[in-house]
């Protein structure tokens, strides 16, 4: 049914939305040393934290969880850069981090991410965490 014809006949069915297959996220596609994922995280480990924070902003997009992955104090943590990182990956947005740690705080990551209906970006960060195992929390990212 066309849009037009949806109008027409004043129905209160709506159009079906095509169906969003997510991006290839294939853990097994990791090479020795690195991280493929788009699972929730935590506060475990470096890379854990950073896929925490971009689950929390892309996925469940959940100020609360966001705060939680990133270290208090930190900007990115606030409420007008949380929402800001909301509006940087519109709902429906499918993504894959691979990530490899280079030092005890440092995670290089590589973004692929695909909004509803537009082509893949890819985004290339480092980014520092701190915190020991368990508590680990995201303290900044920045373009690599």
């Amino acid at each position: 049914m066309s849009l037009d014809e949806f109008a027409a006949d004043r129905s209160t069915r709506l159009p079906a939305l095509p169906a969003i297959s997510p991006i290839a996220c294939d853990p097994g596609s990791a090479e020795p040393g690195e991280t493929v994922t788009r699972a929730a995280g935590g506060p475990d480990t470096p890379p854990d934290a950073v896929a925490a924070y971009h689950h929390a902003v892309i996925t469940t997009r959940d100020a609360a969880q966001v705060a939680a992955a990133v270290a208090p104090g930190q900007s990115m943590g606030s409420p007008a850069l949380i929402e800001a990182a909301f509006d940087g990956f519109p709902a429906g947005t499918t993504y894959c981090l691979r990530m490899r740690q280079t030092d005890a705080t440092t995670v290089l990551a590589t973004l692929d991410c695909q909004p509803p209906g537009a082509p893949v970006a890819q985004y290339k960060v480092r980014a520092t965490t701190t915190g020991a195992p368990g508590q680990v929390r995201l303290t900044g990212e920045v373009d690599q």
